[in-house]
């Protein structure tokens, strides 16, 4: 499930942009941090490499981890099929 839902992404954004990347599975970054994966993009001819959790729906009450994640790591990305719109609300307003 979480492969499809990056696999799409990585389709509409190579689509809307141009943009391509590669999806690596599984990373584990330390002992009490396993994410998803890492991505690396291509833009203008630089790599950039993110670490990612992917999910199929983000919900307020997963907020919280999904901001210590982006605290804890400079170059966190957060994959998703489907985001609510209470989310958006509150994470335009941070």
């Amino acid at each position: 499930m979480k492969n499809e839902i990056v696999h799409i992404a990585l389709k509409n954004l190579q689509i809307e942009t141009g943009i391509e990347g590669k999806w690596h599975n599984t990373v584990t970054l330390n002992d009490r941090l396993k994410l998803d994966g890492e991505l690396n993009l291509e833009i203008n001819k630089d790599n950039y490499l993110f670490t990612v959790d992917v999910k199929n729906e983000v919900r307020p009450h997963q907020l919280h981890q999904i901001e210590l994640y982006h605290k804890d790591y400079d170059d966190f990305l957060l994959i998703a099929n489907h985001i609510f719109p209470r989310v958006k609300e509150i994470v335009i307003s941070k």
